[in-house]
C-alpha cells in the first residue's frame, strides 16, 4: 500500500491477509520473469500469477528478487535468470480513473539505461472498482426530506462517510499485452478518457510518449485509441500538421465545444496544441480553436492503420528479433534515448 503522499493505486482496498491469495508456483515464476514479454493478440489476456503478486506489492524488481532469493523454492530460478525482470514499479506510466471506478494503467518504464532491469512496457493493467467508499443518499432517499439541504446550490447529493474497504485479490486485476506492432513500448505519454462521438464507445486516447532508442516515437507524435469495450488498441491516422518531433512529458485535458471534444496538450515549454477528436485533425498553437473548436477539417476521416503498415513503421524500433510462443512474444529491450527524461528521475533500483 502507498506511503503518505504517494498515488493510491488500490484506493478502496486493503491488503491485510491478502498475501496468501497471491501465490504462484516456481513454474509460474519462471514464466513471468522476463520484463520484455509481449502479447501476440490485440489484446492478449496475460494470465500471470507472478505479475499480479508483483503489482500487489508495488516493489521494484531488485526488492522482489531479494525477497525470493531467500526462498528455497525460487532461489535457483533467481540466480539463473538473465535479463530484465518484470515489475510494476515504473515511471512515465499513466493512471486513468474512468467513470465506473476502474483504474487503467498504461505502459511506463523501469530503471535507468544502466539498470539491469531497465525495460519500457506496452501493457495495460486494469484495477477493478471496489465497492463505494461512500454511502450516497439523495434527497428522495432520506427518511425525512424536509431535513435535507444540499452542500451548495449546485450539488444534489449528500455523501456520508463509510469505512468499508474490500480485500485485494488477484481477481481485482486484469493485465492485457500487445504486440509491439500494435502498441510500441511507451512512457511519458498521456491517456485521455472520453466517449468517442463517432461510435459512442468509451475509449482512452494514448498520445505521444517515448520508447527505446531508434523508435519512431522520438521523431513523431503518434495517437492510439484504447477501446474500453474489448481493450483492443488501434493506431489512428491524423490530419493537419502534427506537433514537431516526438511529444512526451506533456499534459493533456479534454475540452468540449461545438465541434465536439478536443484533447488539448501543453508541453514542458508551455506550447499548446490540440487534437479534434471528431475528424482527428491537429489544430495548431493558435488560440482560435479554443474559441471555435469546429474550425478544423470538415471531412470525417477516422482511420486505422493496417497491421502491415503499423508493423512496417515500427520495425525499426525493434532492437533484436522477437521470440514468440502460442500466446505471447518476447522482444528484446533497448535503451531510452539520451534526450528522454529518464536520467532526470530517481528510481528505487
Amino acid at each position: 500500500m502507498p506511503e503518505e503522499g504517494e498515488f493510491d493505486l488500490f484506493l478502496g482496498y486493503h491488503s491485510q491477509g491478502s498475501d496468501a491469495l497471491f501465490r504462484f508456483t516456481p513454474a509460474q515464476y519462471k514464466d513471468g520473469l522476463a520484463a520484455d514479454t509481449r502479447g501476440t493478440a490485440n489484446p492478449s489476456v496475460m494470465e500471470k500469477p507472478y505479475w499480479k503478486y508483483v503489482i500487489s506489492r508495488m516493489e521494484g524488481a531488485s526488492e522482489v528478487r531479494e525477497t525470493l532469493s531467500h526462498d528455497p523454492f525460487f532461489q535457483n530460478i533467481v540466480s539463473e535468470h538473465r535479463g530484465p525482470q518484470w515489475c510494476f514499479d515504473r515511471y512515465g506510466m499513466t493512471f486513468t480513473r474512468i467513470p465506473d471506478g476502474r483504474l487503467i494503467c498504461i505502459g511506463g518504464a523501469h530503471g535507468g539505461v544502466d539498470n539491469p532491469d531497465h525495460c519500457v512496457y506496452n501493457d495495460v493493467t486494469v484495477i477493478s472498482a471496489p465497492p463505494p467508499n461512500h454511502l450516497v443518499k439523495t434527497k428522495e432517499e432520506l427518511c425525512d426530506p424536509s431535513d435535507w439541504s444540499p452542500p451548495n446550490d449546485e450539488e444534489e447529493t449528500v455523501f456520508v462517510e463509510s469505512k468499508r474497504t474490500s480485500l485485494l485479490t488477484p481477481r481485482c486485476m486484469a493485465i492485457y499485452g500487445y504486440p509491439t506492432s500494435v502498441l510500441p513500448p511507451v512512457s511519458f505519454h498521456t491517456a485521455s478518457y472520453l466517449v468517442d462521438p463517432a461510435t459512442g464507445k468509451e475509449c482512452i486516447f494514448i498520445i505521444g510518449g517515448v520508447g527505446y532508442t531508434g523508435s519512431a516515437s522520438h521523431n513523431q507524435t503518434d495517437v492510439y485509441r484504447l477501446d474500453l469495450s474489448d481493450f483492443s488498441i488501434h493506431r489512428l491516422q491524423t490530419l493537419g500538421e502534427p506537433p514537431k518531433g516526438g511529444m512526451f512529458s506533456h499534459e493533456a485535458s479534454v475540452l468540449g465545444g461545438e465541434g465536439g471534444p478536443l484533447i488539448q496538450m501543453v508541453t514542458k515549454e508551455d506550447e499548446t496544441c490540440a487534437l479534434q477528436v471528431a475528424d482527428l485533425t491537429w489544430l495548431g498553437t493558435s488560440s482560435s480553436w479554443a474559441e471555435d473548436p469546429s474550425s478544423g477539417s470538415e471531412e470525417s476521416s477516422t482511420e486505422y492503420l493496417s497491421d502491415e503498415e503499423s508493423a512496417a513503421e515500427e520495425s525499426a524500433a525493434e532492437e533484436s528479433p522477437a521470440k514468440q510462443s502460442s500466446t505471447e512474444e518476447s522482444s528484446a529491450g533497448g535503451s531510452l534515448a539520451e534526450e528522454s527524461p529518464v536520467e532526470e528521475l530517481s528510481t528505487r533500483d
